[in-house]
């Protein structure tokens, strides 16, 4: 998506300025002269492709990430396909992916030839489910897929077991959740694989389209090498099938320049992720979780609205006030029609796509504008409920589906009639007799005294 160029300025009650769901010339600046001289001087190097800047790059965002390898390429989505390929993943192979996320998480794996299994993800985390990895899983499962998604890592402890148990390698889509951690480790450095997205509205953005794979192993990072350049080990010496996948000089110079200032801008996402839930506390949403040693990146900021009517609702308020959102995403993975899926309902993920709603959140966004959509959200949701009640009408009365169920002293008086066939009259004057004597009320028509003074002529 393309970035706005409205001004994020301070939003009061009065005058509320517009706030822009995306703000990347705003976010840029910080970086910009940094970003220009790096860019001067690839250009003034002659060298495009390969050069020192992508290699001083790669290793820059090892040290970052504590990771042995990381190797450039030309998108995210490439990554994923690379990390497949170099995993040995092809035709008759199962590689289990969520059904709740981006669609290049899916269809990289058709890309290798390979086929898709679905799993649902874990209601209000919306990560995948390792219990359900474990019940959709195959004989021939070779990979499991997990997403980080909105900027939250998976939970990676439990995967790793089911992986474990399956024999299946492990491959992390940290596309949303550079900057993120479990514990002390890095997200993209949690599986076997970890994919990264440097697309410009993601925490660390490019200019243009640009990724990268992680990996631990040497074997793995040399088959990555060859499999992004055509496939070749050396010099046109081509051994594989592989892509032209390679990070150009020109997003590794912006990278590179834009790299210091990442723990600033998650740092702020954070503030920014905190101060809503702060504001929308109160309301009737449901707001993002960050389980325990799970550090979320905050890439995007998701609240379930519980209804589809109440999400269309709420968006298309904050949209007439001038708020940016956005749904991510308003079809799940396995219900595209590239998937033809005829597998069993995947309720969790379906629901997703119908109550999820994401909100402004970015680093040049200020604290006035944050409290101005959590503001316009709650207006919006009260709005939208006083107007749905107003639609109603006023409330009619209960329709009498059914006769009113008798009161104990009338079944007393069925009962009686019943079983001495009395006029009603005698009935009554034996419950007041019964009342008088035994003093317990319509209870002291049932006793044999009170039954038998109501039976004599």
């Amino acid at each position: 998506m393309r970035g706005t160029h409205h001004s994020t300025a301070v939003v009061t009650d009065r005058a509320a300025a517009p706030v822009p769901f995306f703000a990347l010339a705003e976010d840029w600046r910080a970086s910009e002269r940094a970003c220009r001289e790096a860019i001067a001087e690839v250009l003034a190097s002659g060298r495009y492709v390969l050069g020192a800047c992508g290699a001083r790059l790669e290793r820059a965002l090892a040290t970052y990430l504590g990771a042995a390898h990381v190797l450039g390429t030309a998108s995210g989505t490439d990554a994923l396909v690379l990390a497949l390929r170099a995993a040995g993943i092809g035709r008759g192979d199962d590689v289990v992916v969520p059904a709740f996320s981006f669609v290049a998480s899916a269809s990289a794996v058709l890309l290798v030839g390979a086929n898709p299994v679905f799993a649902d993800v874990v209601p209000g985390e919306w990560t995948l489910d390792p219990d359900d990895v474990a019940r959709v899983a195959t004989p021939t499962t070779r990979a499991i897929i997990g997403v980080d998604l909105y900027g939250l890592p998976a939970d990676w402890p439990a995967l790793r077991r089911v992986a474990a148990s399956l024999g299946a390698v492990m491959v992390e889509d940290a596309a949303q959740a550079f900057g993120a951690r479990v514990a002390r480790s890095a997200a993209g450095t949690l599986a076997d694989y970890g994919c990264l997205s440097f697309y410009p509205t993601k925490i660390l953005g490019a200019a243009g389209d640009a990724g990268a794979i992680v990996v631990s192993d040497a074997a793995a990072a040399d088959a990555v090498r060859a499999l992004r350049n055509h496939g070749a080990s050396t010099r046109m010496h081509h051994d594989r099938l592989g892509l032209n996948s390679r990070l150009d000089e020109v997003q590794a110079a912006v990278l590179g320049a834009r790299l210091p200032y990442v723990d600033a801008h998650v740092t702020r996402r954070r503030a920014i992720a905190a101060r809503y839930s702060a504001g929308l506390a109160a309301f009737r949403l449901g707001l993002p979780a960050e389980p325990d040693a799970r550090t979320h990146a905050w890439n995007l900021y998701t609240v379930d609205c519980r209804s589809e009517t109440r999400r269309d609702a709420l968006a298309a308020g904050l949209r007439a006030r001038g708020i940016g959102c956005d749904v991510y995403y308003p079809k799940p993975v396995h219900r595209q029609p590239l998937f033809a899926y005829r597998g069993a309902p995947l309720p969790v993920s379906e629901g997703a796509a119908r109550t999820l709603l994401s909100l402004p959140i970015y680093p040049s966004l200020d604290d006035a504008s944050v409290d101005a959509s959590s503001r316009r959200s709650r207006s919006c949701r009260e709005r939208s409920r006083v107007a749905r009640r107003r639609a109603s009408g006023p409330r009619a009365a209960r329709p009498c589906l059914a006769r009113r169920r008798p009161s104990p002293r009338a079944r007393a008086h069925r009962r009686i009639r019943a079983r001495r066939a009395i006029p009603t009259a005698s009935v009554r004057g034996a419950a007041r007799c019964g009342r008088r004597r035994a003093g317990c009320g319509v209870s002291a028509l049932f006793r044999p005294r009170a039954l038998r003074r109501a039976a004599a002529p």
